[in-house]
Order: structure tokens, then C-alpha cells, then sequence
């Protein structure tokens, strides 16, 4: 039998959760905006082993969750209820910018 020490988050799977949350955490940090919330979730699972009375299966998941990124238009309507929302701006042409800034010929 392979040398055996206390169980113990740390040493849980060789040390690999305190792994798997040090990832969760450095994934989650760099996307929560000001005031936002997110989640990091470990289930852990202990099940006796069949036929003993001395060993279990002890077991983890990990998830996390950064925050959903809403997005949505005001809408404005008329007494007949017909909807209205703001115009998505035009895309920027940088090509046509450059050349203008450049001082160059435009088509």
C-alpha cells in the first residue's frame, strides 16, 4: 500500500482540488465588473465502498460561474403598441479613418 496521509481539502485527488480551484478562481476574478457576483461550487461525494466496512470513494466536482452578460434595447412604443428601439450605430470604417487622417483621397 502507498504511503498514506489524513484526507484533507488540500490533499484531496493528490492536491488536485486546491488545483482545480486556483484555476476556477483566476477564471472567474478577471470577469466580475464592479459589484458583480460570481460562483464557485464543490460537491463533494462519499460513498462507502461495497463489501467494506472500512473504505469509502470520496469524491469532487468543481464548477464555476462568472456573471451573465445582459444584454437588451428600451424599447418605445405607440398606443397601438409597436416597438421601437435605437439604431445600431454604423460599424466604423478604419480603413476610410486612416486614409482620411492621412490626408488621403476617399472614394
Amino acid at each position: 500500500m502507498e504511503k498514506q496521509v489524513e484526507l484533507k481539502l488540500d490533499t484531496m485527488s493528490g492536491g488536485a482540488l486546491e488545483v482545480d480551484f486556483q484555476e476556477a478562481l483566476r477564471n472567474v476574478l478577471p470577469k466580475l465588473g464592479d459589484g458583480e457576483k460570481g460562483t464557485i461550487t464543490i460537491t463533494i461525494d462519499v460513498q462507502r465502498s461495497k463489501g467494506t466496512s472500512t473504505a469509502a470513494v470520496v469524491s469532487y466536482k468543481l464548477r464555476y460561474k462568472t456573471p451573465d452578460k445582459a444584454k437588451g434595447d428600451i424599447c418605445y412604443f405607440d398606443s397601438d403598441y409597436n416597438c421601437r428601439v435605437e439604431a445600431a450605430p454604423e460599424p466604423v470604417d478604419k480603413v476610410r479613418q486612416l486614409k482620411i487622417a492621412e490626408g488621403g483621397d476617399v472614394e
